[in-house]
């Protein structure tokens, strides 16, 4: 729990984003949904070794640019990260330490205070994935709540776990609540019912959705 407290404070206070990026078309409709998984293409995370694939690097200063990088697995990628400085491009080395976030295969990578996060969903509910101690470790959280969950710890008390993450929207938890088709842990659709409830965020709370998200246009 300390480690999850730890991570979630650095959420709080890393996640506000002052710059606005400018983007091509394709990539501010890569970010109009937030739900990053529905590009997936597989559920391994390991894509074809040695194939360099299209990326979008996007700076601290508000700058983006274009190159490709070559995906080496998630886990690789997320230690990559976070240790050295330099990260190998088609087009040269580009220090991450400049970097805020990049999008490679359509896999979005975020800088939290100086430690790199795999979002699957972004909003004011979040799920991403980090390394701790050489281990991915998979989290959701409410930026409105102190604690997270490790989506692991879903598998025992998903209801009760869920309503109280997702309680001020009441329809929402009603359906977990009935144990609905797609709202259930077995269901797998965890990042889908946490994507609905950032969209009824976005529709009643618009400052709320937009305070935590990286800002494109």
């Amino acid at each position: 729990m300390k480690r999850l407290l730890t991570i979630c404070l650095l959420l709080l206070q890393g996640s506000l984003f002052a710059q606005t990026y400018e983007l091509p078309v394709k990539w501010k409709e890569y970010f109009a949904d937030r739900n990053f998984s529905r590009f997936y293409v597989t559920e391994e995370y390991l894509l074809e070794e040695g194939t360099a694939y299209e990326t979008l690097l996007l700076f601290a200063d508000g700058t983006a640019a274009e190159t490709s990088l070559t995906f080496p697995g998630m886990k690789y990628m997320l230690l990559s990260l976070d240790s050295h400085d330099e990260l190998q491009t088609t087009d040269g080395v580009i220090l991450k330490s400049k970097l805020q976030a990049l999008v490679v295969n359509n896999y979005y990578f975020k800088k939290v205070n100086d430690r790199w996060h795999w979002f699957s969903v972004e909003g004011p509910i979040s799920v991403f994935t980090f390394l701790d101690e050489g281990t991915m470790v998979t989290a959701i959280h409410n930026t409105r709540q102190k604690d997270m969950l490790e989506m692991a710890t879903l598998a025992l008390g998903y209801k009760k776990k869920m309503m109280k993450l997702l309680g001020d929207y009441t329809e929402l938890s009603d359906k977990i609540a009935a144990k609905e088709k797609g709202y259930k842990f077995l269901d797998g659709k965890t990042n889908e019912v946490v994507h609905e409830y950032n969209l009824w965020v976005k529709e009643n709370d618009p400052d709320w959705y937009n305070q935590h998200l990286l800002q494109v246009n």
